[in-house]
């Protein structure tokens, strides 16, 4: 038998080792965990143009491409927590009975829907109550202020307080929208402010009202 060379007795372990190397980038990795997707209900009430209420109720997945997604608006149930306040007439169909506020609250196939929340009369529009972010700051309007008392001075709202946290925010729900109101903001070795602010309707996430700004005594 002839002999091996001295190249190919040096060439055959390197092709050893890139064939053994080969064959373990062949094999698969095991599988992470696998996500299961989770069906969200979602609600959408446009804001409201006549004293009733018109919403919708759609099913969705937070994984875009898994189970199916639609309108559940017609098989959903529909009720609020105040029921003296107002009645569904017909599905996502709110119509007020007596002045007051009323809270929304929608199921289908197991999954629940709170809110949103209206002010509802018979001789009025409907309106929204949604909650306001206050944002209160040093004069240098990067550093936020703990412990000051927002406080609404007029309006729905008149007498509801909320206390800024370390950051300086606060916020304080049920507020009526597209109505002006009143406001002061207050903390001992600081100069009260009065200022005043207009809630928006909900529109995807909450717009936060301008900054106050406080002036040290």
């Amino acid at each position: 038998m002839p002999l091996m060379s001295t190249r190919t007795r040096r060439a055959f372990p390197v092709a050893v080792i890139a064939l053994v190397l080969a064959s373990l980038s062949c094999e698969q990795e095991p599988a992470g965990p696998s996500h299961t997707p989770l069906p969200l209900l979602n609600v959408y009430c446009p804001v409201p143009s006549s004293s009733s209420v018109q919403c919708t109720a759609s099913l969705t997945y937070d994984l875009p491409s898994s189970g199916s997604s639609g309108d559940v608006t017609a098989r959903a149930t529909w009720t609020i927590v105040q029921p003296g306040v107002g009645q569904f007439t017909a599905p996502g169909s709110l119509v007020p009975v007596a002045r007051g506020e009323a809270t929304l609250e929608t199921s289908y196939g197991g999954y629940r829907h709170s809110g949103p929340t209206f002010l509802l009369d018979p001789s009025q529009t409907a309106r929204y109550l949604y909650f306001g972010p206050f944002s209160v700051f040093e004069t240098d309007a990067k550093t936020g202020i703990g412990g000051v008392v927002i406080q609404i001075m007029s309006g729905y709202r008149t007498g509801a307080t909320c206390v800024t946290n370390a950051g300086g925010f606060c916020s304080i729900d049920r507020l009526l929208t597209y109505e002006e109101f009143t406001a002061t903001a207050s903390k001992p070795g600081y100069l009260t402010t009065t200022f005043n602010r207009t809630a928006s309707p909900p529109l995807g996430t909450a717009i936060p009202f301008p900054s106050v700004l406080l002036q040290r005594n």
